[in-house]
């Protein structure tokens, strides 16, 4: 059983739309010998040029893309032949490169630090009053950029892939400061594709990663009700302030008094006890926590993919 006889069939198509890409049909007949395997007919094809991501015979910068068979009846059969632009990937899923895409995001963050000036971008630290008090609990908006990573792989990695879920970037990344990166999550996919008439089975593996200019890192006032006194051992005292035995008065004795709210501490966790300084006339300090792993993100994602024209800088 076979192909006995086959032609193309005229007259051919082809559509143009604004904006769209162009594409084109071609029809080829076929009489057969009976049942015929659809292989044979995909052979035909091929002997007269057409295989797929073979150029149109007119219109040469449009590739074959598809081939859909039809049996017209016992002895007779259609394929019809799709062509389209190609898109500029390798036969093989594995060997293709990975498929960066940008996204917007946000985010909800604590607020610590202002800018005080309209003419520079110098930070101020912290976001206080006028009395020094510190504010706490405020929530701001910031923006954020989301990258996903699309990849085939020959096999996943559980393991490997898994580390790679909360971590942030130990050094700078794709010209961004180290810990402004974090990978939100990684799935994976097992798929199969056809390839020349052969089964490849890879995994398609997707990475989530968070942007975020002010880092992925806690920053918190370095102040508590409690301080420590220096000495051996050292101990934790209550924290104190100065005030006047009469506060209407203000020739009454100066007097300590145990804090009711958060005081400065030094960066040994201890406070001025100068008979002059309060306490409460020192300006916190902020303290950055990094709470996420760190990993090489060159090493786990890979840097820009080739052909991607992303700039960097």
């Amino acid at each position: 059983m076979g192909v006995n006889a086959n032609r193309e069939m005229v007259p051919r198509a082809m559509a143009i739309k604004f904006k769209d890409k162009p594409t084109a049909q071609r029809t080829w007949s076929f009489t057969v010998d009976g049942a015929t395997n659809h292989a044979d007919i995909i052979q035909t094809l091929k002997n007269n040029g057409c295989d797929i991501g073979s150029a149109h015979p007119e219109f040469a910068f449009l590739k074959l893309l598809d081939i859909q068979i039809n049996e017209i009846d016992k002895y007779h059969a259609e394929a019809l032949l799709n062509y389209g632009i190609k898109p500029d990937l390798e036969k093989n899923p594995v060997d293709r490169p990975d498929v960066w895409h940008f996204s917007i995001g946000g985010a909800s963050v604590a607020c610590t630090r202002y800018y005080f000036n309209d003419d520079t971008d110098q930070l101020h630290i912290p976001l206080e009053n006028t009395a020094q008090d510190p504010y706490e609990g405020i929530m701001v908006p910031e923006s954020t950029m989301h990258l996903t990573i699309s990849s085939n792989r020959n096999r996943f990695f559980l393991e490997t892939e898994r580390l790679k879920v909360n971590a942030l970037n130990r050094f700078p990344w794709l010209g961004c400061d180290k810990h402004t990166w974090l990978c939100t999550g990684v799935s994976g996919e097992y798929a199969t594709e056809m390839v020349e008439e052969q089964e490849v089975k890879y995994w398609k593996i997707s990475y989530e990663l968070e942007y975020r200019i002010s880092t992925h890192n806690l920053f918190l006032p370095n102040s508590g009700f409690n301080y420590i006194k220096p000495g051996t051992p050292a101990r934790k005292m209550r924290a104190w302030v100065r005030s006047l035995s009469d506060p209407l008065d203000t020739g009454s004795e100066v007097i300590t008094v145990a804090c009711t709210m958060p005081v400065a501490l030094k960066d040994d966790g201890d406070i001025d006890d100068n008979i002059e300084q309060s306490p409460q006339t020192r300006v916190a300090s902020i303290k950055e926590f990094r709470i996420y792993k760190q990993i090489d993100f060159a090493d786990a994602f890979g840097d820009v993919p080739p052909g991607s024209n992303i700039v960097l800088s």
